[in-house]
């Protein structure tokens, strides 16, 4: 049987007070204690979500609160050597969900969600849909095991982006992917060729497609050389399946 894991924040601000000794946060509190049914003297796997993690004994659990005792020094995670963006419009329904999910399991490291011109899903900032997706990247990584949450970023519009990437005042290290359907540009594995550290970003439209104006943008963009056109499929292929596919090529590459 796995080991529980359980979301813990302040895990390093914790650790050295009292002794080793850990209190959940509430909600993992309730989940431990109403949904998992732990007991003290039970095992379970501590994380903050940012690389440290460490092994816990449960000492107690109370009706609104479970402690556990670290008894040996916490283990730090490097973060991947390629850290992976996902600057994308937001599909329809659970599809987010499923995206947010697939994502996670993949190693992703943010996903930047885009307000586009033909975008059918609008997500507003600071919106309930915003902490729904964000704890869902939590929930996510309690369940696949990696050291580092998933960022999930306020939207912004395709041109907000590219105008940052123009504007940058210093070297930028980050290499940006156009994702478009079709022959044109370059295949991932093209891509991605002697890349194997540092930050990739790539874009992927709504279901309506890129607008006119995005498209120049885009266009002129690769011209300039600042980003690189990439295709996936001849296909035109659902948001979430973009998504999850090239994350797949990028992260196993």
């Amino acid at each position: 049987m796995n080991t529980y894991r359980f979301y813990v924040p302040d895990l390093s601000e914790q650790l050295p007070r009292a002794g080793g000794k850990v209190s959940l946060p509430a909600d993992e509190s309730h989940h431990a204690r109403a949904v998992l049914r732990i007991a003290a003297g039970e095992i379970v796997t501590l994380f903050d979500g940012k690389g440290m993690w460490a092994d816990a004994k449960v000492e107690t659990v109370g009706k609104h609160l479970v402690t556990a005792k670290v008894s040996e020094s916490p283990f730090f995670e490097e973060k991947p050597a390629i850290q992976l963006t996902l600057a994308t419009a937001v599909p329809k329904g659970d599809r987010a969900e499923w995206l947010i999910e697939q994502a996670s399991q993949l190693n992703v490291a943010s996903t930047q969600w885009l307000d586009c011109e033909h975008s059918v899903v609008k997500p507003r900032e600071g919106g309930g849909k915003m902490e729904k997706w964000r704890r869902q990247a939590v929930e996510a990584a309690k369940q696949c095991g990696r050291a580092y949450v998933m960022e999930v970023h306020e939207p912004a519009t395709a041109e907000a982006e590219l105008l940052e990437i123009k504007n940058s005042s210093i070297p930028d290290l980050t290499k940006y992917f156009w994702l478009e359907p079709g022959n044109a540009g370059k295949t991932v594995t093209e891509a991605m060729d002697n890349i194997r550290v540092g930050n990739v970003t790539a874009f992927i439209g709504p279901e309506g497609g890129w607008s006119v104006g995005e498209r120049e943008l885009f266009d002129l963009a690769v011209k300039e050389g600042r980003v690189t056109r990439v295709r996936l499929s001849r296909n035109v292929l659902r948001i979430e399946t973009a998504c999850a596919a090239v994350a797949a090529l990028v992260m196993g590459n």
